[in-house]
């Protein structure tokens, strides 16, 4: 089987529309996820000097733990499957989260 000129161009098209557009989703995917892991950052850059400025004199947790609970934060709250009971669970992960930094 002979393949046409027309079909080769319409072949080639498809081709190429579908990787731009595969293309494009990966970068969208990827540009989501920094998204999220900078808003959470400035989440917990946040909350960490209210609490430095609000506790003198206390130990705080280290700021790694406080951007790792708000990125799983943001992961869950983004989740077509969030419920509200979910933010207990959020809640138990940071007690456990906390209690790692303050053992050592």
């Amino acid at each position: 089987m002979e393949i046409t000129t027309e079909i080769a161009v319409i072949l080639g098209a498809l081709i190429g529309g579908s990787i731009s557009i595969l293309t494009t989703w990966i970068q969208q995917r990827n540009q989501v996820n920094r998204d999220l892991t900078r808003i959470a950052y400035e989440m917990a850059v946040k909350e960490y000097e209210t609490l430095i400025a609000n506790s003198p004199g206390k130990t705080v947790v280290p700021l790694e733990a406080f951007v790792t609970y708000y990125i799983e934060y943001l992961k869950m709250v983004k989740s077509k499957k969030f419920k509200l009971n979910d933010i207990t669970k959020l809640r138990e992960f940071r007690t456990e989260l906390n209690k790692i930094y303050q053992k050592n």
